[in-house]
């Protein structure tokens, strides 16, 4: 198997994995070292930044979820105070 043709099954493995992949479980699955898998996914990621790195490995930002963090707060205050409201939550 050819570098290029690795990278191209990573990204299609990350793609249809519905939970994180460790680079240990793909470099074990590719006969290649941690360190092969994680060059691997650094060129991959160039290319497509919807990879993302957690702690229990690598996954593919999904179209339908969206980005980062997302918090709501439900508030009842009166206009004049919205301010300080506004305020305490960045602080």
């Amino acid at each position: 198997m050819t570098t290029a043709e690795r990278r191209a099954a990573i990204l299609q493995q990350l793609a249809h994995a519905g939970a994180p992949i460790a680079a240990r479980t793909l470099a074990t699955h590719y006969g290649v070292s941690r360190q092969v898998i994680v060059q691997d996914l650094a060129v991959i990621r160039a290319s497509h930044p919807g990879i993302i790195s957690t702690a229990r490995g690598y996954v593919l930002e999904q179209p339908d979820q969206p980005a980062g963090c997302t918090r709501e707060f439900k508030v009842r205050h009166t206009p004049d105070r919205t301010g300080q409201e506004l305020n305490l939550i960045v602080d």
